[in-house]
């Protein structure tokens, strides 16, 4: 379980790093212009395999 954790925090770190990161922020404002915060979370975490703490906060940053 903690091998997952870490795993998904490095995750993170590496998107952020790349600059994909801020392609999701983009994806995200888009996404909210049609459908919930909560849909939009979801289609986050499907696409990008993203824990659900990392895509609320993500979309948080964009509304």
């Amino acid at each position: 379980m903690r091998q997952k954790s870490a795993l998904k925090r490095e995750n993170a770190r590496l998107l952020e790093k790349t600059g994909e990161y801020g392609d999701m922020k983009n994806e995200a404002k888009e996404i909210l212009k049609n459908l919930s915060e909560v849909k939009t979370v979801k289609s986050l975490r499907e696409k990008y395999g993203l824990s659900l703490i990392d895509a609320k906060k993500i979309v948080d940053s964009v509304k």
